[in-house]
């Protein structure tokens, strides 16, 4: 639990890895970690890429507006929020590719959550990245209220 605010740190070395190795040849009766990854058919994530997907899901949740209010404006990073990028004359045939994105913390900034949903979140294809704002768009043509 929390893989969000201490998976950054994960190194090959840590106990947590140590450990997931160690399960995983129990789970698939081998002696050395690499047979039990390659058994597993990527059907298990390893420590890195649980982290990876899981600040993935929370900006996910930011972009759909679902976290609490505080979360979201003082812990998160702050949203490319230019109207011209994706306001009501967006369409999806724009060449700015970058209107999902988050903004570039300040240099002087330490916050390592916010630097890995920038590095994380900023590196998925634009289809992803969209997919928040089409289904609210869709919910708005529908007249829900989001």
């Amino acid at each position: 639990y929390g893989i969000e605010i201490w998976g950054h740190d994960i190194r090959e070395s840590d106990i947590l890895v140590k450990l997931q190795n160690k399960v995983l040849r129990g789970m698939f009766d081998c002696k050395r970690s690499n047979d039990a990854w390659r058994i597993s058919n990527d059907s298990i994530l390893p420590l890195e890429g649980l982290y990876k997907r899981a600040i993935e899901r929370l900006c996910m949740k930011h972009h759909y507006n679902s976290l609490p209010k505080y979360f979201a404006e003082e812990i998160m990073p702050t949203k490319n929020d230019n109207p011209d990028d994706h306001g009501n004359g967006y369409t999806l045939r724009s060449r700015n590719r970058t209107c999902y994105d988050y903004n570039d913390l300040p240099i002087n900034s330490n916050s390592i959550l916010k630097h890995s949903c920038i590095k994380i979140w900023n590196k998925l294809p634009f289809e992803t990245k969209s997919i928040p704002y089409k289904k609210m768009k869709l919910y708005a043509l529908a007249g829900y209220d989001l």
